[in-house]
């Protein structure tokens, strides 16, 4: 038999008891928290005496190796592309006033060439720049300027000659209060877990962009994440999708909120066919008593299934049950018994399933179809690795022209089947829960970024197509996580006809 399944996520502020944790199998993870905990809505508001942002001169380029007096406390990222030898160098992410948080970073050209930010697509036309708050579900793109802009400093046309920098800000609509890191995802970088600085840190270096337009609209959206199950006896798969619950309810509330249908929207349109049996199960992290929380629970399940039947129609029959805080999926505490605000957002959500799941377990999961075009072409590759990170695995593969000569890399291949040159044609294989994972995408947070991995194809600073002999590319991508007691995934890499065995490890890093 098939079924199919989608999951939203969502965050709050109180003290959670704790509770043991264990994996999900089909979700669509929507929160669901009690009305006796107290969860801001917004993000907290800081104080007027504050000091202000530091000030200084607009940014231009500056020298590769400065030497400030104060220690860097940013982030450096490294280059995808071993022939593109640019860094981001000293990022942070500081919250500017109650609503805005900026993204400022040194664009290092390591190259022989002179190159800007927007060369690889960094410039204010929808610029290739993305945050996720993982523990949350949610992605953050560029706010809009004006038009088609985005409120990205104008240095990011800047040229940057060999060995040098030029600094780049951006800004995004501010994540809740409680959110203390971030994964940063820039064009033509490896993605970096970034802390968030308060309001007022020394880090933030003046910029025009700071003072830009309020925002219509607030830039962020849910972090959809399909995953398939195996054939059965049915013409349906499994499919789960990951939604964030902060755009969806209040704090105690189960009213939708003015964003969520747009998430729910989204998860409809993972949903294929015309009928089939839906059932949306809530669920609640551990504050508050246990009657509250199952109450909520079910009244969140059933906000969903309004919401869903409005999308798919009255073709398909809907279910809803409520599980109130019985089934954790991460720690409401840490280790030493303080309060796990990250782990609790992981914990209130929703989950849909399409189809009915049989007491056998899970059907077999079929082969993935993959090309051999790159392997053809000449390239190899190699798995790096799978790392655990707050509900999701972040995957690497390395390719590599082990040839004296250039070779093209384009999409429209095995491993990037589409325009997004994301690796879409990268799926991971769990055999233990027989569920493939399919590579997470942002559909709210512009309209220039879809998948959560490389956002452009540019490889060498000439032709952003060609890999020059001898150089490699790191390919990642960002994937809905698997049960906590699966230690080991197949990852299926298109264009190579290969299915690489890999360790899911643990970072520490939630």
């Amino acid at each position: 038999m098939r079924s199919k399944r989608v999951s939203l996520f969502r965050g709050a502020a109180e003290v959670r008891r704790l509770r043991p944790a264990y994996g999900i199998t089909l979700v669509l993870a929507l929160a669901a928290c009690s009305p006796s905990g107290q969860e801001p809505s917004e993000p907290v508001a800081r104080s007027s005496e504050e000091p202000a942002v530091k000030r200084a001169e607009p940014s231009t380029a500056t020298e590769a190796e400065p030497k400030p007096k104060n220690p860097v406390k940013g982030v450096d990222a490294k280059p995808a592309a071993s022939a593109l030898a640019i860094e981001g160098r000293n990022i942070r992410l500081v919250r500017v006033g109650e609503d805005e948080l900026a993204l400022q970073f040194e664009f290092f050209n390591g190259t022989k060439d002179t190159l800007r930010p927007s060369d690889v697509d960094i410039y204010v036309l929808g610029p290739k720049v993305l945050l996720a708050d993982l523990p949350r579900g949610t992605s953050y793109g560029v706010l809009p300027e004006s038009g088609n802009d985005s409120r990205i400093s104008e240095s990011s046309h800047e040229p940057a000659p060999p060995g040098r920098s030029v600094i780049v800000t951006a800004m995004f609509t501010a994540p809740p209060a409680e959110t203390t890191k971030m994964l940063v995802m820039v064009a033509g970088l490896l993605p970096v877990i970034v802390p968030v600085q308060p309001q007022g840190a020394s880090a933030l270096q003046d910029d025009p962009v700071l003072r830009g337009p309020q925002p219509e609209r607030r830039m962020l959206g849910p972090l959809v994440c399909r995953t398939e199950g195996g054939d059965g006896e049915s013409d349906q798969s499994v499919v789960e999708l990951r939604l964030p619950s902060d755009l969806l309810f209040e704090f105690g509330s189960a009213k939708l909120s003015a964003e969520a249908q747009s998430a729910i929207s989204t998860a409809g349109k993972e949903i294929s066919g015309r009928s089939g049996t839906v059932t949306i199960e809530g669920h609640t992290d551990s504050v508050g008593e246990d009657a509250s929380n199952q109450t909520l629970s079910e009244q969140r399940a059933a906000s969903v299934r309004d919401g869903l039947r409005a999308e798919l129609g009255d073709g398909f029959s809907y279910e809803t049950v409520g599980f109130g805080e019985t089934k954790p999926v991460a720690t409401n505490q840490n280790p030493d018994g303080s309060d796990n605000p990250d782990g609790r957002a992981q914990n209130r959500r929703v989950e849909v399933r399409l189809g009915t799941l049989t007491p056998a377990g899970p059907p077999t999961l079929e082969p993935a179809e993959l090309q051999n075009d790159l392997v053809e072409a000449g390239f190899q590759v190699s798995a790096e690795s799978l790392e655990r990170r707050a509900g999701y695995v972040l995957a690497r593969v390395t390719v590599t022209n082990p040839t004296s000569a250039p070779l093209e890399l384009t999409f429209g291949s095995g491993l990037m089947p589409s325009i997004s040159q994301a690796p879409e044609g990268l799926t991971l294989a769990d055999k233990t829960t027989q569920r493939r994972h399919s590579i997470c995408h942002a559909p709210e947070a512009g309209m220039y970024l879809h998948y959560l991995g490389n956002f452009v194809g540019v490889y060498e600073p000439s032709d952003s197509s060609v890999v020059p002999g001898g150089a490699d590319v790191v390919f990642w991508g960002l994937y809905p996580a698997p049960p906590t007691e699966v230690t080991s995934m197949d990852l299926e890499i298109g264009g190579f006809g290969k299915v690489v065995s890999a360790q899911v490890k643990a970072t520490g890093i939630p």
